[in-house]
């Protein structure tokens, strides 16, 4: 089965504008690891990146790794905010999939084949989460003066888990692409907004 790492640029930019983009010695190992232990357990992988990252990954010797290198999809986002929408490029990322396929970030190393059982359900992730900090909202009026092209759903539980979503299975495209929709009419509502640390929840977690 196939996997995808995401590395858009343009957050990094965002935080440190007018410097040269680069990654700490401990990024690049982990991200090298990560492609080398899918590639040996379940086979190829994937990049998603833009044409700044793509120029990175070549001249410091590991863009050989990856068995395909998408970067339109990447370069497209101008329009998006992204110092605040930071997770933009790994969802959009997602929807350009046309069959099932595992994202995995890049500091996320495989060390065995992947369970047959992690393909007999729409999604599997790796681990639920505690909400926890400004990255989840706590109340319904947190959501609602934050999230507002989505309704709180109905009975839900503001301490529930969420999943994890540093490996997810995507067995399901259908579910794929409704969480490519959500994100993007989210983004639509609220692009003029400083909403990193609420959106956070909708954007990263599905």
């Amino acid at each position: 089965m196939k996997a995808i790492h995401v590395n858009w640029t343009a957050p990094f930019f965002a935080k440190n504008p007018n410097q040269y983009y680069d990654l700490t010695d401990y990024q690049v190992l982990y991200t090298i690891l990560s492609a080398l232990r899918w590639k040996l357990h379940n086979g190829p992988i994937k990049l998603y990146t833009d044409s700044i990252g793509m120029s990175y990954y070549k001249q410091n010797g590991f863009l050989h790794l990856y068995d395909e290198v998408n970067i339109t999809k990447l370069n497209n986002l101008q329009h998006i905010d992204a110092g605040n929408f930071i997770t933009s490029g790994k969802v959009h990322a997602l929807e350009n999939e046309t069959e099932p396929f595992v994202f995995l970030d890049q500091d996320f190393i495989i060390r065995d084949k992947v369970n047959p059982k992690f393909h007999e359900t729409d999604i599997t992730f790796a681990h639920w989460e505690i909400p926890r900090g400004d990255a989840y909202c706590s109340n319904k009026t947190e959501w609602e003066s934050s999230i507002k092209n989505i309704k709180v759903p109905e009975n839900y539980d503001f301490l529930s888990y969420s999943p994890n979503t540093c490996f997810v299975c995507y067995n399901n495209l259908e579910v794929v692409q409704k969480y490519v929709n959500w994100h993007k009419k989210l983004i639509e509502v609220n692009q003029q907004e400083w909403l990193y640390s609420k959106v956070h929840l909708s954007l990263c977690y599905c």
